[in-house]
């Protein structure tokens, strides 16, 4: 059964802990540790991020991502989780 939510995810305060030349890479992985939280497992690897988000992310440069993201997350079959943008 495929499950269907829509959550805005704010991760300012954890984006401003990283060095500046490292924030956008970060942000991925900031996402995909807040995404865990919504698959049955606990794995980085069942969790699937599109690329559009990535897109997003990386706009602004590596020094200036977004820190509002508003997602589209869906639980597929196997407790594995898809993050699409809104």
């Amino acid at each position: 059964m495929e499950e269907e939510k829509t959550l805005t995810f704010n991760i300012k305060k954890e984006v401003l802990k990283n060095p500046k030349w490292k924030r956008s890479s970060n942000t991925i992985a900031i996402l995909k540790r807040k995404l865990m939280k919504f698959t049955s497992d606990r794995k980085t690897s069942s969790v699937k991020i599109d690329a559009r988000i990535n897109h997003k992310i990386w706009a602004r440069g590596a020094k200036n991502p977004f820190t509002k993201i508003k997602l589209r997350i869906r639980n597929i079959k196997d407790g594995k989780i898809k993050a699409e943008l809104v």
